[in-house]
C-alpha cells in the first residue's frame, strides 16, 4: 500500500470507533449520574482512574522524547494519588487524606503540562503557567456568586471549602496551560489526544464542584476521557518551535479578564465586592505584572536569538563552509576597505591568486572526500604561513581549488616573494589515511599601478589573469601583473 494512503476499512473504522467512544461516554455519564449508592459510584470512579493509570503507563512507554515520557509519568503519579480520595471516603481515613490525594492529582497534572511544553526558554514556561493562573483567577471571580460561593457554603468552609474551590480552579489552570501548548506547538493532525485529555481535566474540575454541591460527580467520565486520550496517542509529535508569545494568545489572558472586571464593577456598585473576590483581584494584578515581565524577558531572548541567527547567517554568507576561510564576498568587502586606504594615504595593498594544479586528478583517483581533505589542509597551511607575518595578510577561498590572499601594509611591498613562500607551503605532500597526496600550484599577483587601478574588481581581474598566464606557460610558478 502506498505511503500516505489509508485503507478504506481503516477509514470506516475511525468514525465507528469515534461513535462507539461517544456512546460509551454517554452511557457512563448517565450511569455515574444515576448511581444513588455513594460507595458503588466511588468504586466506579476508582476503577476508571486505575484504567487511566494503565493507559498513561502505556503512553509513557510509547513516548519518544524524555520530557514527554516524564509528563506521562507525572500523570500516572497524579492519578495514583487521586485514588487516596475514594479510599479515604470509603474507609476510616481522615478527610485530609482525600484532600491530599486530590491536591496531588492537580499538582502532578500541572507538572505534566509543564514537561509537555517543548519551549526551551524558562520565561516562556513561566508565562504559560501564569496564563493558566490568570484563567483560573478570572473563572473564580466570574463564578463566585453563581457557583463557588454556594460550594464553599456546602462544604461548610474550612479545608474542605478551600479544596472545593482551589482544586477545580487548579485543574482549569492546568487545562489552560496544556491547551496553550496544544495550540502553539502541536500540529493539528495530532491534537486528538490533547483534546480528550483537556476534556478529562474539565470534567474532573466540574466533578470536584458537583461532589460538594450535589454528591453526583463525574470523575469516572473524566478519567474515561483521559483513557481515550492515551489510546489515540501515537507517540511524541514533532513540535513547532515557539520563540515568542503566539500571536493568537498575546491578548487572550486580558480578554478573559474583561467579564471578571465587569463582575467586580457590578459588585462594587451593588452590595460591595466580596473579600474573596477582592483578594483574587489583587492576586490577578500581581500575576499580570509577572506575565508582563516574563513576556519582556521572552522578547529579549527572541531578540538575542535573532541577532545570533543574523551573525551566523552573515558568517555563512561570508565564509566557506568546508575550509572556514573567508569567501569571495568577504574578500570584496575587505578589498574595498584596503583600496580606499590606498587611495587615501598610499597604504600598500596586493592580491595573490592561487590555483591548485591538476586538482581534478586527485578527485578522480582518490575520490572527493580525499579532495576535500586536501583543500582543508591547504587552507590550514595558508593560514599558518600568513599568521607568521607581522602585517595584515589573510587567505580566502574563491571557489573549487582557487584561493586568494589579501596583503596590506608592509606585507604587500613584496607580494611576489610572499606568493612563492605560499606555493612552497601548499606543494608539500598531504597525508590522507596513510596515503601521500601531492598537489602543485600556480600564483598570480596584482598591485595597484598605472595599468591596474586601485579598485577591487581591477585587482582581482589582474591577479586572475596573471595566475592563468602561469598555468598556460607550464604551471608551478608566480607571475605579477604589471601595474
Amino acid at each position: 500500500m502506498p505511503m500516505g494512503r489509508t485503507h478504506p476499512a481503516a477509514r470506516r473504522a475511525v468514525p465507528r470507533a469515534t461513535l462507539g467512544a461517544a456512546v460509551g461516554l454517554a452511557a457512563l455519564t448517565l450511569v455515574r449520574w444515576l448511581l444513588a449508592d455513594r460507595a458503588v459510584g466511588l468504586v466506579l470512579d476508582a476503577l476508571l482512574a486505575a484504567a487511566a493509570i494503565i493507559g498513561t503507563l502505556d503512553a509513557a512507554h510509547r513516548a519518544r522524547a524524555g520530557r514527554s515520557r516524564l509528563g506521562w509519568r507525572c500523570d500516572t503519579a497524579g492519578l495514583t494519588l487521586w485514588l487516596l480520595a475514594p479510599l479515604a471516603w470509603l474507609s476510616p481515613l481522615p478527610e485530609a487524606a482525600a484532600t491530599a490525594g486530590r491536591t496531588g492529582f492537580v499538582l502532578c497534572t500541572g507538572a505534566a503540562c509543564w514537561f509537555t511544553a517543548k519551549t526551551p526558554a524558562m520565561s516562556s514556561r513561566v508565562r504559560l503557567v501564569v496564563d493558566g493562573a490568570i484563567a483560573g483567577a478570572a473563572l473564580f471571580i466570574i463564578g463566585w456568586h453563581p457557583l463557588f460561593e454556594g460550594t464553599v457554603d456546602a462544604a461548610e468552609g474550612g479545608l474542605a471549602g478551600a479544596a472545593a474551590v482551589a482544586l477545580p480552579l487548579g485543574a482549569v489552570a492546568a487545562l489552560t496551560l496544556f491547551g496553550t501548548v496544544s495550540i502553539t506547538e502541536i500540529p493539528r493532525c495530532r491534537r486528538a489526544m490533547p483534546r480528550l485529555y483537556m476534556a478529562g481535566l474539565a470534567t474532573v474540575a466540574l466533578s470536584d464542584v458537583l461532589w460538594v454541591r450535589t454528591g453526583h460527580p463525574l470523575w469516572a467520565v473524566g478519567f474515561a476521557f483521559v483513557l481515550l486520550g492515551t489510546r489515540v496517542y501515537r507517540g511524541t509529535s514533532e513540535r513547532r518551535e515557539v520563540v515568542s508569545t503566539h500571536p493568537g494568545l498575546v491578548y487572550a489572558p486580558y480578554a478573559a479578564l474583561v467579564p471578571a472586571i465587569a463582575v467586580i464593577l457590578v459588585d462594587y456598585l451593588g452590595d460591595g465586592v466580596p473579600e474573596a473576590v477582592a483578594a483574587t483581584a489583587v492576586v490577578t494584578g500581581v500575576l499580570l505584572i509577572v506575565r508582563q515581565q516574563a513576556t519582556l524577558v521572552e522578547n529579549r531572548h527572541l531578540v538575542e536569538r535573532l541577532e545570533a541567527t543574523e551573525r551566523r547567517l552573515r558568517h555563512q554568507a561570508m565564509h566557506d563552509s568546508l575550509t572556514g576561510l573567508g569567501g569571495r564576498a568577504l574578500l570584496h568587502d575587505r578589498l574595498e576597505t584596503a583600496t580606499a586606504e590606498h587611495r587615501a594615504d598610499g597604504t600598500p595593498v596586493a592580491v595573490i591568486f592561487l590555483d591548485l594544479d591538476d586538482f581534478k586528478q586527485i578527485n578522480d583517483v582518490h575520490g572527493h572526500a580525499v579532495g576535500d581533505h586536501v583543500l582543508v589542509a591547504i587552507a590550514r597551511r595558508l593560514g599558518a604561513a600568513l599568521e607568521r607575518g607581522t602585517q595584515y595578510a589573510r587567505a580566502f577561498r574563491m571557489s573549487g581549488d582557487e584561493f586568494a590572499v589579501l596583503l596590506r601594509g608592509d606585507a604587500a611591498r613584496d607580494a611576489a616573494a610572499t606568493a612563492r613562500t605560499l606555493l612552497a607551503e601548499i606543494t608539500a605532500p598531504v597525508e590522507v589515511d596513510g596515503t601521500s597526496v601531492s598537489v602543485g600550484g600556480s600564483a598570480g599577483v596584482a598591485v595597484p599601478g598605472p595599468d591596474v587601478p586601485a579598485e577591487p574588481s581591477a585587482l582581482l581581474r589582474a591577479a586572475d589573469v596573471a595566475m592563468y598566464g602561469v598555468k598556460h606557460g607550464g604551471k608551478g610558478g608566480v607571475a605579477q601583473a604589471h601595474g
